[in-house]
């Protein structure tokens, strides 16, 4: 670099002196923040997994009660077309809906 006015003021010398340990410090902060969101999704990752196997528990019970009392659908299992349409008028969310009209068209009267 050849040398020019700008690079001999100790405002640049400082700078280029600094950058390293600058360097450094920026590298700890973002491993620090890694590190640390990393272990929340750890300690966050049994509950959700336990909320899923509890949302898929009270889903199988309810299935297999409805499979009970229709004989059309004894042979149907969890997760299939049929329990799909069977109740895909009583689940729905307001959430995933822009437009709150939208729900009595569609006669969700659940989410109502």
């Amino acid at each position: 670099m050849p040398p020019t006015s700008l690079s001999q003021t100790p405002l640049f010398q400082h700078l280029v002196s600094s950058l390293p340990s600058l360097r450094t410090q920026i590298k700890d902060a973002v491993t620090a923040s890694t590190k640390q969101w990393l272990w929340d999704i750890r300690n966050v990752s049994g509950q959700v997994g336990k909320l899923a196997i509890e949302a898929m528990d009270t889903r199988t019970r309810r299935w297999r009660s409805r499979r009970e009392r229709d004989p059309m659908t004894k042979h149907s299992k969890v997760g299939n077309a049929v329990e799909l349409v069977a109740y895909e008028k009583t689940e729905c969310s307001a959430m995933f809906t822009a437009n709150p009209r939208i729900l009595t068209d569609v006669a969700c009267s659940r989410c109502l």
